[in-house]
């Protein structure tokens, strides 16, 4: 054979198996897509828009983020005897009451924000922003902790985050924020796997879900209805707005999910809440709630429920992982799971 045919037959081959690669990682891009959307038939959550990067029709687009931005103010509400809901449509914050204060998880994006959406929520609510004793930040990206100096200000609360997150902030100084996004607070107090905040009669666990960020923690804690108790967790990051040149990031995120469903079967978690309210619905539940206050709480979905959603987070990722092989395949391939 001569060199020409040797070159012909050999660019043939690869061009075959490039293909062929390519239409297994579609028809298993496809099959997750196919798990996600069962699996979300159970959730009542809007998770399932992880899986719009991927492109498949099946997928409705929520309303955009400046759709969300432009949205008429919701007001502030209470969800359960010690959960108060305040922020906009684009992201939120929660507050615990607690015997001893007020524990409030994430600060949305600027003091701005903090002095009139949250501090005046909870005004509003017949709470008092003075008392607050913590700020557990979820993971640090400013539309999470941008109201934070604002609120150590009125209240001298302690800032709470990872460790990690901590690190990445400091690993950027010196920081320029973004339009409309405050800046970073100094470091306060850091933590890792395994640790917890009390405060009075409230224990907070901080499950780390490492993945949207590398030290994203996700909070779990006691809630009342009507004097009933059952465990929230507040999923801490959940978009995989990293990128494809950070598939290690994908890879921790699959893990998070995977050990999050056995944590939740294990301790009887059944409230699943986000920091952005597409994805938890919090504001549509919440006017619900408004509308017929005898209903059943509708984000109390119960153990299995919450297991499915967090395993509609993982198909998404991982058919986000098979559209990035597509796209990069000279990258690592993200972890595999069953369907």
């Amino acid at each position: 054979m001569s060199n020409r045919n040797y070159l012909f037959y050999g660019l043939f081959t690869l061009l075959f198996v490039v293909q062929s690669v390519g239409c297994q990682t579609a028809g298993r891009q496809t099959d997750f897509i196919d798990a996600a959307i069962q699996r979300a038939d159970d959730d009542q959550h809007g998770f399932i828009q992880l899986c719009l990067p991927v492109g498949d029709r099946r997928i409705v687009a929520g309303p955009s983020k400046t759709e969300r931005v432009q949205r008429p103010m919701p007001p502030a509400a209470r969800a359960f005897d010690n959960l108060y809901f305040v922020g906009n449509h684009w992201t939120h914050a929660w507050a615990i009451t607690t015997s001893d204060g007020i524990i409030i998880l994430d600060a949305m994006d600027n003091d701005s924000d903090a002095q009139h959406i949250i501090a005046a929520g909870l005004i509003e609510l017949g709470l008092d922003p003075k008392t607050i004793k913590y700020v557990i930040v979820s993971h640090g990206h400013s539309d999470h902790y941008g109201g934070t100096r604002y609120l150590q200000e009125v209240s001298g609360a302690r800032i709470v985050m990872s460790e990690i997150d901590w690190q990445m902030i400091e690993a950027k100084k010196p920081f320029t924020p973004k339009p409309n996004r405050g800046a970073p607070p100094d470091r306060d107090i850091a933590v890792v796997p395994g640790d917890s905040i009390r405060l009075g009669d409230t224990r907070v666990e901080l499950f780390s879900s490492p993945g949207h960020t590398l030290g994203t923690i996700s909070p779990v804690f006691t809630v009342f209805d009507q004097g009933r108790p059952h465990r929230a967790m507040l999923w801490g990051g959940s978009s995989f707005n990293f990128g494809s040149s950070r598939p290690e990031q994908l890879d921790a995120y699959i893990d998070s999910t995977r050990k999050a469903i056995d944590y939740v079967r294990r301790e009887g978690v059944d409230i699943l809440l986000s920091n952005h309210a597409i994805y938890d619905r919090s504001i549509d539940k919440l006017s619900a709630i408004s509308a017929t206050p005898d209903m059943p709480n509708p984000f109390i979905l119960g153990s299995e429920a919450v297991s499915n959603t967090l395993q509609v987070m993982d198909y998404c990722a991982q058919a986000t992982a098979e559209k990035w092989l597509q796209t990069h395949p000279k990258n690592p391939k993200a972890k595999q799971g069953t369907l």
